[in-house]
């Protein structure tokens, strides 16, 4: 306990919580990088048919919610 007050009287952060990782994603590598193109199209061709909703496509290619919601808003038709 006295080295958590000599922490925060010194203002160390280094132990405050961040933010956290589902731990659905591959780590580093980046999604786009994750994912074929292939996959790609098939995973936008089941959200634009109404097969699949982004809840059950994120589980399905294992990414989080956030990340599909992403790769779709990136992909809309306009």
């Amino acid at each position: 306990m006295i080295d958590v007050l000599r922490m925060i009287e010194n203002g160390d952060r280094t132990n405050l919580p961040g933010v956290q990782s589902t731990g659905k994603g591959g780590g580093v590598i980046p999604v786009c990088e994750r994912l074929s193109e292939a996959e790609l199209s098939e995973m936008l061709r089941q959200f634009r048919t109404g097969a699949a909703t982004r809840q059950q496509l994120a589980d399905q290619y294992g990414v989080s919610l956030s990340t599909m919601k992403r790769l779709l808003r990136r992909h809309r038709e306009h």
